[in-house]
């Protein structure tokens, strides 16, 4: 029987996602979840996990939103310690700009902090998907060796319901995150990765339909275990200050707070990470 993960990316990011993500997760289609841990929103965010006695969780490595916690100024970031916004990260990358040391430093700071705090983590992926450049990855998958992760990393493999009608922003997203999937690929040979389709349901109203569309595939294809990455919340200002994707958390959260939204058939088993075996990704 294949299996789907419906993970929910960006808790911790402010109070209104996490308050979203946990209702979805509780009561609604969300199965796993994976957790921002550089924003001020932090402590919150780890206290609401205590409640609920949650102690496994996904890493979601941000380079882009907030401020470095690694307990210094870097090439990653302004002088007050901010990092870049996403496009301004990416040309100073191949501009030889960002050194591998800071990266380094980064990623093993957020990831330690996790694990200092009593953390399992389960699974690996990062704020829009930043982890899929080269000099990242490697020093991510590094790191990830370095701790003895033996958990998957997300490779995002995307093909659009329809060319014609999805939205510009969300297609270019989707041929770049195509283009990176598939250096990953190569590196990785799928080895410890999670294949993570419906792409086009970020930004969309249509939620039905992509969700038909992903379960389509799921049965056609070779391989067993699936990711759907999702972003429910609550509009806020918080959010506002750091992400323009805003208003359409809610169209997400509408659609996956809702169980009956999730029609499965019996090849189609819904799972979090911790129900899927290393052989099986």
């Amino acid at each position: 029987m294949k299996k789907l993960i419906i993970n929910a990316d960006d808790f911790g990011l402010c109070d209104s996602v996490n308050r979203g993500i946990m209702e979805c997760l509780k009561h609604g289609m969300v199965t796993d979840f994976s957790f921002m841990v550089n924003k001020n929103e932090f402590n919150n965010a780890h206290r609401l996990l205590s409640e609920e006695g949650i102690t496994r969780v996904g890493f979601h490595l941000n380079l882009t939103v907030g401020n470095s916690i690694s307990g210094k100024i870097s090439t990653l970031t302004d002088h007050e310690g901010r990092f870049f916004k996403n496009k301004t990260l990416f040309f100073k990358i191949i501009s030889g700009k960002i050194t591998v040391s800071d990266l380094y430093n980064e990623i093993k700071s957020q990831m330690e902090l996790l694990r200092n705090l009593g953390y399992t983590i389960t699974h690996i992926d990062s704020h829009t998907n930043i982890h899929l450049i080269p000099v990242i990855f490697n020093t991510m998958m590094k790191i990830k060796n370095e701790m003895n992760l033996n958990v998957p990393v997300r490779v995002p493999l995307e093909r659009p319901i329809n060319f014609f009608s999805i939205r510009r922003s969300n297609l270019i997203r989707i041929i770049i995150l195509n283009l990176l999937s598939w250096y990953v690929s190569l590196r990785t040979g799928y080895h410890n990765s999670i294949h993570t389709i419906g792409g086009d349901f970020f930004n969309n109203h249509h939620h039905l339909q992509v969700f038909d569309h992903v379960i389509h595939r799921i049965i056609k294809s070779k391989y067993e275990v699936f990711e759907m990455a999702v972003h429910p919340g609550f509009p806020s200002k918080e959010i506002a200050v750091y992400d323009g994707y805003n208003d359409q958390r809610k169209w997400e959260f509408n659609f996956l707070r809702e169980k009956q939204n999730l029609k499965l058939t019996n090849k189609i088993k819904l799972c979090n990470f911790d129900e899927v075996q290393e052989n099986e990704y």
